[in-house]
């Protein structure tokens, strides 16, 4: 019988409850199942032993340099508070990318999705929202930011920031290995033990949504306002304006979900659209440049030179 290995990968003061919180659903997969089709392995950024939000070391099995032997099915970074280095971050996005090529679940556990984003794994980060139990799971943010066309689109990916997301994410993960109905099971045992509800039953219409689903709720509007107005980009303050925010709130939320401002997003926005019209063959650079916001085609190229460290002319060449 085939087996799905899962690998988390824990960072200093990553949060507990997340990991056992995914951890469960992997225990009750097993035991509804009785057998142990899925295991799993901690790993830490250098191998040592780590540190969790409430102080205590967890034992891992090995350093994230393991990965390089073995791809697992779901590879999941447990977040800390605080980001990593330059070099451990540069390396954990590797093995993101890598798992992410060779078909892998790749996901960030309490971490806000900004890992995920700084990847350019996806055009958009699969977020799950709270209290959605028995919905479809996974819902678009359509945090279109990091794009590339460098990965493929269809690659499952999972940002979780709470305990609903991560069992409901978990759950969904489960569905595609072992069905239908070992997902009912958890989705039942999740009613029962742990209290959550479908949405229905645990939210009023009129409730106002959590702080930090409104957060994020800005996030994807305004992301969603960049992309609707790419060949005439909007001031980040008329952005804002229209959000019903400040520029500085707007900033701010930028920078928890994604770690880049508003403009940063924007400018990226651009400049992936710009590409994919030289990669379509059907127009001008000239025309590619107005169509994506740039007035001056001298501005176009200098800054797609600086992010793809290529010329538009270049790419146009390669065809």
């Amino acid at each position: 019988m085939a087996y799905y290995p899962f690998s988390f990968i824990l960072t200093p003061g990553f949060s507990s409850l997340s990991l056992s919180a995914a951890l469960d659903v992997l225990k009750w997969s097993n035991s509804s199942m009785s057998t142990h089709l899925f295991c799993w392995t901690f790993l830490s950024l250098d191998g040592e032993d780590v540190a969790s939000d409430t102080g205590l070391s967890v034992r891992v099995d090995g350093s994230m340099d393991d990965l390089k032997k073995e791809t697992p099915r779901v590879l999941a970074v447990v977040s800390g508070p605080e980001r990593a280095s330059e070099d451990h971050e540069a390396r954990l996005i590797g093995f993101l990318r890598s798992a992410n090529r060779r078909g892998a679940f790749v996901g960030e556990m309490d971490g806000g999705a900004g890992l995920l984003a700084r990847s350019g794994i996806d055009r958009s980060i699969m977020a799950l929202w709270r209290n959605t139990v028995y919905d479809q799971a996974i819902s678009d943010l359509a945090l279109a930011a990091e794009t590339t066309q460098r990965f493929p689109l269809d690659r499952p990916i999972f940002a979780c920031d709470s305990l609903p997301d991560t069992f409901t994410a978990f759950t969904e993960i489960i569905r595609t290995m072992a069905g239908d109905d070992t997902a009912k099971l958890i989705y039942d045992r999740l009613h029962s033990d742990v209290g959550l509800k479908p949405r229905e039953t645990n939210v009023r219409p009129d409730e106002t949504p959590t702080r930090s689903a409104r957060s994020r709720m800005i996030v994807r509007d305004a992301v969603t306002l960049m992309k609707h107005n790419i060949e005439e980009p909007m001031k980040v303050s008329a952005i804002a304006d229209e959000l019903n925010v400040s520029t500085r709130q707007l900033e701010r939320q930028f920078d928890r979900w994604l770690r880049l401002s508003p403009a940063q997003i924007y400018s990226r926005m651009r400049l992936e659209h710009a590409r994919q019209l030289i990669c379509d063959g059907r127009m001008s650079l000239t025309e590619i440049a107005l169509a994506s916001g740039y007035k001056s085609h001298s501005n176009f190229s200098q800054a797609f030179r600086a992010y793809f460290n290529q010329r538009p002319g270049d790419v146009m060449r390669a065809g």
